[in-house]
């Protein structure tokens, strides 16, 4: 009997935490996923090259208006409709990191630290 009370109240504790840490978590996801916007001049993202296009083709095909998706608040065009079916079956694969903007522009925030941070991290990756 004592074993089962022990049992039950694990798994309410388990719960108890495991609960609001799993919504916790699930929410900053979301939050953040949405958080960044999307360079998108005009309305359309990538000006209008076809994300997909740089993983299944190794380069930039332009996306056809008639073929979108609408996502982060911008347009997004395809080369195909099987380009355009990849993205959003997982957009997050294929669109740009950094919101589509240069990673230059984040660098350039702190040179300085940077620089400091490379110069830091630079023996542990020369091996």
């Amino acid at each position: 009997m004592r074993l089962s009370r022990r049992l039950i109240a694990g798994i309410v504790l388990t719960a108890v935490v495991a609960v609001p840490v799993i919504t916790f978590v699930t929410l900053h996801r979301s939050k953040a996923a949405t958080a960044a916007p999307v360079f998108a001049e005009g309305g359309v993202a990538t000006k209008g090259a076809d994300p997909v296009s740089y993983f299944t083709d190794g380069r930039p095909l332009q996306g056809d208006p008639a073929i979108h998706a609408d996502w982060m608040s911008a347009r997004w065009l395809f080369a195909s409709a099987e380009h355009r079916a990849l993205f959003v079956a997982n957009p997050g694969a294929y669109a740009p990191q950094f919101g589509g903007c240069c990673a230059w522009a984040g660098w350039e925030q702190d040179v300085p630290g940077n620089i400091s941070r490379a110069n830091g991290n630079w023996p542990g990756l020369k091996g």
